[in-house]
């Protein structure tokens, strides 16, 4: 039996999940922001309230909210895995669905972007609630994502 559990990430979870990103999650980051796995990892050693999951210990996904600006109600949700999180999946948007209803307390809104090949996420993100509006260019590439947002008031 796999034991599963989310953890505040740690340097280590950071770098397994850099170094063992889904290819799906690359191709994203890259399109959106022009960045490689290690600057998005970067990025996130100074996220607050990161988390990590875990399979067995191993990190197969790094995720949180982020304010879009010191006093704003206003979050970015995001999420980036390994290919582990194909094979943990279900296990994890049950503790996903949990998380979120825990740490959008704070927040007025949610919103982030999706990539529009990433249909595994966009699945996850309506499951979680979210609403996933039609596709539009964005980011550096100006490829198809899809916002996603969430009221939580």
């Amino acid at each position: 039996m796999v034991e599963y559990s989310i953890v505040s990430a740690e340097e280590e979870h950071l770098e397994e999940v850099a170094r063992n990103m889904r290819l799906a999650d690359q191709n994203e980051i890259w399109a959106s922001h022009r960045v490689t796995p290690e600057a998005a990892i970067d990025h996130l050693r100074v996220s607050r309230d990161t988390r990590a999951g875990l399979a067995d210990g191993q990190p197969v996904c790094i995720f949180g909210i982020d304010r879009v600006s010191v006093l704003s109600m206003v979050g970015h949700p995001w999420l980036l895995g390994t290919e582990g999180l194909h094979r943990h999946g279900i296990a994890f948007l049950r503790r996903n669905k949990e998380y979120l209803d825990e740490a959008k307390e704070g927040f007025e809104f949610l919103y982030n972007y999706v990539d529009a090949r990433n249909v595994a996420s966009i699945a996850w993100l309506r499951w979680l609630g979210f609403e996933v509006k039609d596709a539009e260019p964005y980011g550096w590439l100006g490829m198809p994502f899809h916002r996603f947002q969430m009221e939580t008031v």
